[in-house]
């Protein structure tokens, strides 16, 4: 399995669990990257690389594994008015193509999945990252985000 195998995973995760795939915006997808390699095992924990950034944990390469979902069919980028960044959503066929690679996946992995894509999905943004540095406060040190960072 390919890091862009697992982000498709998280990124269908609504499907899976039979409920309406939505369009996730970046941070939210980092947000649930690094949840899954937080709270994971094994292949999850050495997703990728996180740092602290603006927004809390940060890597750059998952935005080239998005780009790849794209080119490949799997998800749809949907332009936002007045953003620099784009929305993500599973197409059809990344929904079917994580079906197979969810039928051959530890059911552990799949949890811990479907919970990272729980935490980010339903929470409104300050309290996602509040509820992140409250966690993780070594990923808040250089947010921008001033009433989300933990106390001093």
């Amino acid at each position: 399995m390919t890091r862009a195998d697992w982000l498709l995973l998280f990124l269908t995760s609504a499907a899976r669990n039979e409920q309406r795939s939505r369009s996730l915006e970046p941070l939210r997808i980092m947000k649930g990257a690094f949840l899954m390699s937080q709270r994971g095992e094994g292949e999850l924990r050495d997703l990728y690389v996180f740092e602290p950034y603006d927004y809390g944990p940060f890597t750059p390469e998952l935005y080239s594994d998005l780009d790849l979902l794209a080119t490949r069919g799997l998800v749809a980028r949907e332009a936002v008015a007045g953003r620099s960044w784009r929305m993500y959503r599973p197409t059809t066929d990344g929904v079917a193509q994580a079906s197979d690679l969810a039928a051959n996946v530890d059911g552990r992995h799949l949890a811990t999945i479907d919970d990272a894509y729980s935490f980010v999905t339903t929470r409104g943004f300050l309290k996602l990252l509040r509820d992140l540095y409250a966690e993780y406060p070594t990923y808040a040190v250089n947010t921008v985000v001033r009433d989300a960072a933990p106390p001093s």
